[in-house]
């Protein structure tokens, strides 16, 4: 949920529950306010007919709202409700009435009088209802306010986080975020800024480490490659030392592949594959098959290429041979002779499929080194060259594992 939604609708909630609490607590103060006056109405009235009554030697008698009559013992004060027919309304109607006895001028009297209960109550009701919707209108008024209020404030935060998610460090651009009167905001941004800057330069002092140490492992690696390749092949020496000749370039071969490839990603990284063409795979995988072809050769395997269609994607020519040519090693490395190896194009996807024992792990695949096979001649890197040149290709790439075939599938969409 976002956040100026949750203020929204904690505050129409907790408006709500206020409202209807302050609406129940003046229903029935109103109610009880209402009860007193008819009471003090009632009573007043008996008062004045009293009055009459002992100054005046008569009273009036006129039913439902007044009767009065002789009582020869006194009874204590009656007050309730009572349902009597009113011959001028025509109808039953209900009445608050009052009973009392009094004696005056020597004679009991009983003296009862009535007000119209439902008269009340109908004001008594427009009046809640008035004061409902007036309660309801002014929350709901405030609710507008509120939103509209918090909108602006929060307007600075929603900018900032539209230039946080366009911040790429590849595109070295420095973020200036917009200038604003609240002082949080204010602070935040100033922090922003130093963050972003303190990254970016932290990440192009490492890709500029990272760039030259592999530049300048090129030129030993190279000059001790040379001089072990002249001791191996000048001078016989003992079967020991050969050994370990053998066991010195095997790891030299190692290092210049480690090499190259973090070269090349570190080139990919810098975007120095920047010339974008439509790319044909179909010749591509065709060409790379048929280069290598004698590798397959060597451990029995027969690669089943299945062309359905022409996929063709907008890329780097010499990214899409680096990726090609990686998964297409990757399956020759990782089956076992006279195992099962099979390439299917289509106009949207390719799939490579080779055959395997256990499934590779989804989540840590294509991270650098990480390597679940154990063939001396992987750098762990493969892969990781594979997922970064798609990413930089807008293609996509899934891994599966079904029927003891790995299976990686490369598409110009998410499928």
């Amino acid at each position: 949920m976002r956040l100026l939604q949750k203020i929204n609708r904690d505050y129409l909630i907790s408006s709500a529950i206020i409202m209807v609490i302050g609406l129940i607590t003046f229903y029935f103060l109103l109610r009880y306010i209402s009860s007193s006056e008819i009471e003090e109405g009632l009573k007043a009235s008996i008062k004045r007919i009293e009055q009459q009554i002992s100054t005046q030697h008569s009273f009036p008698n006129l039913y439902p709202i007044i009767n009065i009559k002789e009582a020869k013992h006194p009874f204590p004060t009656i007050l309730k409700d009572t349902s009597i027919y009113d011959p001028v309304e025509g109808e039953t109607e209900v009445f608050k009435e009052l009973s009392e006895y009094k004696k005056i001028n020597g004679k009991g009297f009983q003296i009862t009088v009535r007000t119209l209960i439902m008269e009340r109550k109908d004001i008594m009701m427009s009046i809640f209802l008035g004061i409902t919707l007036i309660f309801i209108l002014l929350v709901l008024t405030l609710y507008f306010i509120n939103k509209k209020v918090a909108k602006s404030i929060w307007k600075p935060f929603y900018q900032n986080l539209q230039l946080l998610k366009s911040f790429s460090l590849k595109e070295q651009k420095k973020l200036k975020f917009p200038s604003t009167s609240i002082t949080e905001f204010q602070e935040l941004n100033h922090q922003l800024e130093q963050l972003t800057y303190q990254v970016t330069s932290d990440y192009n002092s490492l890709k500029e480490f990272t760039s030259n140490a592999a530049h300048e492992l090129q030129t030993p690696l190279a000059i001790i490659q040379a001089k072990a390749e002249n001791m191996l092949n000048g001078t016989p020496l003992p079967e020991e030392h050969l050994r370990v000749l053998q066991s010195i370039l095997e790891g030299i071969n190692r290092l210049n592949r480690l090499n190259k490839t973090l070269l090349l990603l570190t080139k990919i990284e810098n975007t120095q594959f920047s010339n974008k063409e439509a790319v044909s795979f179909n010749k591509i995988i065709k060409d790379t098959m048929a280069s290598i072809s004698e590798l397959f050769t060597l451990k029995n395997l027969t690669p089943d290429l299945q062309i359905n269609g022409n996929f063709t994607a907008i890329m780097d020519k010499t990214l899409a041979e680096l990726l090609v040519s990686n998964l297409i090693k990757n399956q020759l490395m990782h089956t076992h002779e006279n195992g099962k190896i099979s390439i299917e194009i289509d106009n949207d996807w390719v799939i490579f499929k080779n055959e395997g024992e256990n499934s590779l792990n989804k989540e840590k695949i294509y991270d650098r080194f990480y390597k679940e096979s154990k063939a001396e001649q992987s750098t762990g890197l493969g892969l990781a060259l594979v997922k970064k040149i798609c990413d930089v290709s807008d293609l996509n790439i899934e891994y599966e594992f079904h029927n003891k075939m790995h299976k990686f599938t490369i598409s110009k969409f998410s499928r």
